[in-house]
């Protein structure tokens, strides 16, 4: 009997220690499940490295609850110590092949940096990268070889050698979108004849309406993401300008004179300190543009927008039958330059991702030698001193329409260097760079054999960015702000008299009939579409 009640007390006494370590187990299991949901339910799997995300605020949440007393006998440590040490026949066996990575384990070392170039160096490593002999940007980023650029775009093979291909917007994706809404646009309702009623010209940089004996010419466009770069430093002085800028100057490309301007200004939140500013900078740009602000709309969408964004709307006109569309060029007709004032307000996104990577701030001192002959830039109202990088950056755009409006007007009447009829098309060098200059004919090439001198920041942010010289003429300026095409007879005439207006200005190509595409002094650079 003694040893039966040995062995009853023995097997209680087990049963006891199980069920207390059992449940150490259970807490510890049920507290961890808790966790996971929690981290689960709080971080979506749409953000970016979720699951680095969600281990974090596991861990946040167990050292949370790790002293609290559950059950009255244990807390999540006290429990974590004395859990069964489950094993693989617990857990659930697995048969392992280990594969090591040398590029994660380098993005581990690194705590997962998102500093672009230090990812595009791992890419670079790769020895699944292959070379695509055909495509422009040298590497694909697949294991399979392509054989040509066309495969590189089908299979969306990402090319891997600048900062531009992660960065910089897809001007073609952007071209093919433009299309589609324009072709999914129904037609309108005016018919031809009366006021209102489309006018379809070349060059599609702003549409015409019918006004009986005149045209009306209308654009409209944004700042773009130069804004971001004025909100991250409290620097608004220039972005009215810039955006009456990028709306008048597109007006000018078809001979029409810019005569009002309305604006759309949407906030996150109301600031009047900040929409003074903005008002006064639109006040000066519309000085510049010799436009009346005729109204706007300041639109508060907390939820909606999460900083400033500005855009506007312009309206102008041109005698009927004269506008000035590109449809007479002829090979042998001269290409004149009018300088930018620098970026202007395109390829932002990719200057804010050169911004990040180069380690400055917008309110360094500039990097680089500023000095660009003609060129002003712009100070920071009480800045003196040295210049920053953030003036150069966000240096107004060039408004062209004192030099461009006077010539066509001089033109007209009969007091300008040459006839209305040799001033042929206009070309505002926007996004797409030079190969705006398609736009002006179906046929027809262009050549540019002298070009402006380049302004330092363009040349910082390909040193920096790694981007190429033709990338580079297709996203940005160069220097080159508007181009105007005019018959070779008064072209030196022309060049002058706008010389005189604008200093810098000078005659930079050719029009010639080999084919419609943009040939460069630097032969890399050839844009076949726009």
């Amino acid at each position: 009997m003694h040893k039966n009640g040995l062995v009853k007390f023995t097997a209680i006494l087990f049963t006891v220690i199980s069920i207390l370590q059992i449940s150490y187990t259970y807490v510890v299991s049920k507290i961890e499940k808790d966790a996971l949901n929690y981290s689960i339910s709080s971080i979506s799997e749409d953000e970016k490295d979720f699951s680095i995300k969600r281990d974090q605020l596991q861990r946040t949440y167990l050292d949370s609850v790790a002293n609290i007393r559950v059950f009255g006998i244990t807390s999540y440590k006290d429990a974590k110590e004395k859990e069964l040490n489950k094993g693989l026949d617990l857990k659930g066996g697995i048969n392992v092949i280990l594969q090591i990575s040398v590029k994660d384990i380098l993005k581990g070392l690194a705590e997962n940096s998102n500093d672009p170039f230090f990812n595009q160096a791992l890419d670079n490593a790769d020895p699944n990268i292959q070379v695509c002999e055909k495509c422009e940007h040298g590497k694909v980023t697949n294991s399979k070889m392509a054989t040509n650029c066309t495969s590189c775009v089908v299979n969306q093979w990402s090319c891997s050698d600048t900062l531009f291909n992660q960065y910089g917007v897809d001007i073609d994706a952007e071209g093919k979108a433009v299309s589609s809404l324009i072709n999914a646009l129904s037609q309108s309702t005016r018919k031809k004849g009366q006021k209102g009623a489309p006018v379809q010209l070349a060059g599609g940089f702003g549409g015409i309406v019918e006004f009986g004996e005149s045209r009306l010419a209308l654009a409209t466009d944004g700042v773009g993401s130069k804004l971001q770069l004025a909100n991250e430093i409290g620097r608004w002085e220039g972005v009215g300008i810039d955006c009456v800028a990028m709306n008048v100057n597109d007006l000018l490309c078809v001979g029409a004179e810019p005569l009002a301007f309305v604006d759309y200004i949407a906030v996150p939140k109301t600031n009047p300190d900040v929409h003074a500013i903005l008002g006064s900078s639109l006040s000066e740009a519309c000085r510049r543009a010799r436009v009346t602000l005729a109204g706007g709309e300041t639109a508060t969408l907390p939820g909606i927008v999460n900083e400033l964004d500005m855009s506007g709307t312009a309206l102008g006109w041109f005698p009927k039958g004269e506008a000035i569309t590109g449809e007479n060029l002829e090979a042998g007709d001269v290409l004149i330059g009018l300088p930018s004032s620098g970026i202007h307000s395109n390829g932002y996104t990719l200057v804010r991702a050169v911004l990040e990577r180069s380690g400055l701030s917008l309110k360094d001192v500039v990097p680089f030698n500023s000095n660009h002959e003609g060129r002003i830039i712009e100070r920071f109202p009480g800045q003196n001193g040295d210049i920053l990088l953030g003036e150069v950056l966000l240096n107004p755009t060039k408004i062209y329409v004192n030099p461009i409006i006077d010539l066509i007007s001089s033109c007209r009447e009969g007091s300008g260097p040459c006839k209305i009829s040799e001033l042929k098309g206009l070309a505002h060098i926007t996004g797409g760079g030079l190969s705006n200059l398609l736009r002006l004919h179906d046929s027809l090439g262009w050549e540019i054999t002298d070009p402006l001198p380049v302004p330092p920041e363009f040349n910082w942010i390909a040193e920096v960015g790694l981007v190429s010289n033709k990338e580079m003429h297709r996203t940005f300026n160069m220097g080159i702000g508007m181009i105007i095409a005019v018959s070779s007879e008064h072209s030196e005439k022309i060049v002058n008299w706008l010389n005189d207006r604008l200093p810098g200005t000078k005659i930079v190509g050719s029009v010639n009939d080999e084919g419609r595409k943009v040939t460069h002094v630097d032969s890399s650079i050839v844009f076949e579409h726009y």
